[in-house]
């Protein structure tokens, strides 16, 4: 009986999926002419981030086997950390320079565009491998056998 239920779980994860992609997709058409009629590309960086997060914290849904707090601390400040930091810090200069609280200069420096040819040129890349480190750190599923 639970194999059944296994493959039930799966089958409604996939369909999960589908409806998140497609929520996805859909929004981020709207943002994209709303942003082209505004000039405002801002809220589109930020859509990909979080999408690329939401998903990211998905795909670990099928790998986090017990759902207690355990946090790994490797992961989270190895992977998990320096994957947001890469994911959120040209979209909040880019925000922050937008609404003129930095100068443009600054927002748009040799740091700020190395860290947009790293990171938002694959942002989905980065913000799903930030969301599933984040969530397996949090719900670790390692002993402290090795100890």
């Amino acid at each position: 009986m639970s194999n059944s239920s296994n493959y039930f779980k799966k089958i409604i994860w996939v369909i999960g999926l589908t409806i998140l992609a497609k929520l996805s997709f859909d929004l981020k058409v709207q943002l994209q002419k709303t942003a082209q009629m505004e000039y405002n590309i801002v809220p589109v960086l930020w859509f990909d981030v979080v999408s690329a997060l939401l998903l990211g914290g998905y795909i670990s849904i099928l790998l986090v086997q017990k759902w207690s707090v355990k946090i790994n601390h490797a992961l989270l400040w190895c992977v998990a950390t320096p994957c947001l930091v890469l994911l959120l810090i040209y979209p909040t200069l880019t925000t922050l320079a937008v609404y003129e609280l930095i100068p443009e200069s600054f927002a748009f420096s040799f740091i700020a565009a190395w860290v947009f040819k790293v990171a938002m040129t694959s942002p989905n890349v980065v913000g799903i491998v930030a969301g599933m480190t984040l969530a397996l750190s949090i719900f670790s599923n390692q002993s402290n056998r090795a100890k």
